[in-house]
């Protein structure tokens, strides 16, 4: 399963469109999730949330509230959150490409061995992960 996270704060003019370019990707509804991450916003970002929820009830959306302010805490909450074995970031500004979710997972799959190791952090809330690819 493939995860999509995004992380957002007062996009709400954005975050719609954005979560409907990857509801119209290409790639099987079934094989994915949106994870999305609201850091703190004070606009209507989750109301836009909810409205794209109603509006594409068939795609997995999983909508977080992340109180610590900033970007690596909400990329951490994502991280948490994710069921799927490969996460793919979007911008909350952004717009996928149709294709843009089977490319990802295409890429990640052609790697033959991928290890992901959490290491420690000097910094409190954030988490790094150590990543070795090598091929057959």
């Amino acid at each position: 399963m493939l995860t999509v996270i995004i992380c957002t704060y007062n996009r709400d003019k954005y975050i719609y469109n954005v979560l409907k370019s990857v509801a119209d990707n290409d790639y099987p509804r079934t094989d994915y999730e949106v994870v999305l991450v609201n850091n703190n916003s004070t606009d209507n970002t989750e109301s836009e949330c909810q409205r794209f929820q109603a509006d594409y009830p068939n795609i997995t959306f999983r909508y977080f509230l992340e109180k610590q302010q900033g970007l690596s805490y909400a990329r951490n909450r994502g991280i948490h959150e994710a069921k799927g074995e490969i996460l793919v970031y979007v911008d909350d500004d952004a717009f996928v490409d149709a294709k843009y979710l089977t490319l990802s997972i295409n890429c990640a799959y052609s790697l033959s061995t991928l290890q992901v190791d959490r290491i420690s952090s000097p910094i409190p809330g954030l988490i790094l992960y150590a990543v070795q690819i090598s091929s057959s």
